[in-house]
């Protein structure tokens, strides 16, 4: 597993949900699958850029950065559940818009960063 390639993937699929949180489907968006508004789609966005921005750093700092907001992403996942309480959806912080399912899909996304940050990080020390 490559660090640069890995950082590339990550912010590929957070652009690509971002932008296709804008066009109307079934998956991602208002009123899909996984809900999302404005706000949420544009955190996807930023987020995409800033694993563009580490892909440009050195190693150590992709790596840094990949536990760091796996961790976060861990932790807006359960944080979403808390704030759900029994709703099926709500407003996390008051402006972004998130369901049952997205709680689910930010742990999955939180433990798959983590974890990339983590095997990088032991491939490196190994190398």
């Amino acid at each position: 597993m490559d660090t640069k390639n890995t950082s590339l993937f990550w912010a590929i699929a957070f652009l690509a949900a971002g932008i296709i949180g804008f066009v109307p489907n079934p998956v991602v968006g208002s009123g899909a699958l996984f809900e999302t508004n404005f706000a949420h789609n544009m955190v996807h966005i930023v987020t995409a850029a800033a694993f563009f921005i580490f892909m440009m750093k050195e190693e150590a700092s992709q790596i840094l950065f990949m536990k760091v907001f796996g961790v976060t992403y861990l932790g807006v996942g359960v944080v979403g559940f808390i704030w759900l309480g029994g709703a099926a959806e709500a407003m996390l912080l008051g402006f972004i818009r998130i369901n049952f399912l997205d709680n689910f899909l930010h742990i999955a996304l939180g433990g798959g960063i983590l974890a990339s940050g983590m095997i990088l990080d032991r491939n490196r020390k190994e190398a």
